[in-house]
């Protein structure tokens, strides 16, 4: 009975702030989106993406989301606005960067500070496999806008430039918008795509055919050799059959939509109860408190720990962590060196990591032993500064493909301690596959009703399968092992001087980076310490004599360094990329 009333109150609040969202004086827009798109002679395709913003009120941060889908690698990503180049880092400071994924998309989010003004940010990102190359005549088949995104687009304005100029005639573009939404010109080897008024249910995929002659043909490989002029024709020529028939079934759905979207809406958030009663209640600890302590509960590896307490993710806080950890326990030793003095380094200092005389003698599991092997490899190499040793970039993608593989390592140890209750899932994929036919008989019925009535049914069904998330719950023993390292958490985050123990500083400092404690939060713990007795309490850090550098500001800025470097996502699933006659992209985004 409590459960439903909580979930009841839940309900009530998300509603209740999509109300209160309008009356506040906070809003924005988007009405202008400018595409610059370049087709390289070997096939890569760079996108650089320019949004303007509106702002009414006040915003720091805006995100950018592009499915994984139609391309077989993203790199490269940059964030701008007019000459200012933001920073890769997780500071959420205004003009800094980070970059994420599901396992759909790439999010792309910056930080900023805007207040009753118009800004305009550009993304550069560069593609691998998102062209499809036949003997003859080769494809892009591309989303340039998403439907169902936060804003509908006053004006956009696309250009597509090939690596040559062919004949205007042998250049073909295909919209599959209305006729009239999408005006297409070609010019020597550009392509330009302008459009007015798009509404953000619609999105804006153009398909493009011209001439295999544009690359240079030592740089390339076919793709689709089944790719021809004719059979694409054709294959359009039926699709805007299609359309026509389309539109006589809509008619239909106008009537309906009305009393179809208040059954939708009351079977999502009833079918929602009960599967969440079923599988999703948490199972109660009658012997911990949640009260907060600074008592470190017992000798898990931060990296594991780690996870559990951040939903079920590795993220790198926990790599870093993670070395930290095993310099502690002799593997390595970090040092902080004077760096040479140059006029575009902006930092008079680097830490170094290097290897011990002699290593310890123990044991270590499978994933820590895979990162002291990796920094190994690096020092060998010449790599030992932290910003090499996580370098990043096209030049070198060592270090995104080795941390794939680590954080399945680190995921398959934690599946062993059977913290995460396997029956729970059952009720989250029982739920997703619920609501995501709701989801699509509301979408029918937006799309084909005629009314907007019916985005009633769509936004419940879709806020009722994202809270499937909640229905994910953790055994017995998972319960009360993360509530006992909850309290810890909270415990560091609010510590001061009367509670930290000198003795345990150092494995206070790792789990802290692991938790990822904001910066004012980790200060707490460690920066009571002058620099002497932080030495004597993490003796595997040298500081620098009478330096600035203090372990927190140490943490945040090497765990940005691997953020960067583990920076680099796979497009399709599976890595298919491209295939003809299928668009790819499909990009949104947000801002608050």
């Amino acid at each position: 009975m409590k459960e439903n009333l909580l979930f009841t109150l839940l309900f009530s609040l998300i509603i209740g702030s999509f109300i209160r969202t309008e009356a506040q004086n906070q809003h924005y827009e988007i009405p202008i989106i400018d595409i610059k798109a370049e087709i390289h002679p070997g096939g890569l395709v760079s996108i650089r993406e320019s949004r303007t913003y509106d702002y009414i009120g006040s915003f720091s941060w805006a995100d950018y989301r592009l499915p994984k889908n139609g391309f077989d690698q993203i790199t490269e990503i940059q964030v701008f606005e007019g000459d200012q180049s933001f920073i890769n880092e997780n500071s959420e400071e205004p003009g800094t960067f980070s970059v994420s994924e599901t396992d759909h998309q790439v999010i792309i989010k910056w930080h900023y500070s805007a207040t009753d003004e118009q800004r305009t940010f550009t993304l550069f990102y560069q593609l691998e496999g998102a062209v499809m190359i036949g003997p003859e005549w080769s494809e892009f088949f591309w989303n340039w806008l998403a439907s169902g995104r936060e804003k509908s687009t006053d004006q956009l304005r696309i250009q597509l430039q090939l690596p040559s100029a062919p004949e205007n005639q042998t250049l073909y573009a295909w919209s599959r918008t209305p006729d009239d939404l999408i005006d297409i010109t070609t010019s020597t080897g550009v392509l330009t795509f302008s459009g007015l008024n798009i509404s953000r249910q619609q999105s804006v995929p153009i398909r493009t055919l011209f001439p295999s002659s544009v690359f240079d043909q030592s740089s390339i490989e076919v793709t689709a050799p089944e790719l021809r002029l004719e059979d694409v024709i054709e294959e359009e020529a039926a699709i805007q059959q299609r359309r026509i028939v389309k539109a006589k079934r809509n008619a239909w759905f106008e009537e309906m939509t009305p009393g179809f979207t208040s059954v939708l809406v009351l079977l999502s958030i009833a079918l929602y109860l009960v599967i969440y009663n079923k599988f999703g209640k948490r199972h109660l600890s009658m012997t911990l408190s949640d009260r907060e302590t600074v008592m470190i509960p017992d000798r898990i590896s931060p990296a594991i720990i780690g996870r559990l307490l951040t939903g079920s993710h590795t993220v790198p806080q926990h790599l870093i962590a993670t070395l930290f950890d095993l310099s502690r326990r002799g593997w390595f030793q970090i040092q902080e060196e004077e760096r040479e003095k140059k006029w575009y380094k902006s930092e008079d200092s680097e830490f170094i990591i290097t290897n011990p005389d002699t290593p310890p003698a123990e044991p270590l599991t499978e994933w820590e032993q895979s990162l002291v092997d990796f920094i190994h490899s690096r020092i060998l190499l010449g790599k030992s500064e932290f910003s090499k040793l996580f370098g990043s970039g096209s030049a070198d993608r060592t270090v995104a493909k080795w941390y794939a593989k680590w954080v399945k390592q680190v995921k398959s140890e934690y599946k062993k301690r059977g913290w995460i209750d396997r029956e729970s899932y059952k009720g989250v994929w029982f739920n997703v596959a619920v609501q995501l036919i709701i989801t699509i008989l509301s979408v029918t019925l937006l799309i084909l009703g005629g009314s907007g009535l019916a985005i009633i049914a769509f936004i419940i069904s879709t806020l009722m399968m994202i809270c499937s998330v909640f229905i994910i719950r953790r055994t017995p023993e998972g319960e009360e092992i993360y509530r006992r390292w909850k309290a810890y958490r909270d415990g560091l985050k609010n510590a001061d001087d009367r509670i930290i123990m000198k003795g345990k500083l150092d494995r206070h400092f790792i789990y802290a980076t692991a938790f990822g404690l904001s910066g004012k939060q980790m200060e707490r713990v460690m920066n009571r310490f002058n620099s002497t007795e932080t030495t004597r309490v993490i003796p595997w850090i040298l500081f620098l004599p009478g330096t600035a550098t203090t372990p927190a500001t140490m943490a945040s800025k090497l765990t940005s360094l691997s953020s960067t470097g583990t920076s680099s996502f796979s497009g399709s699933v599976g890595g298919s990329g491209a295939s003809v006659g299928s668009a790819g992209g499909g990009a949104s985004g947000g801002a608050g």
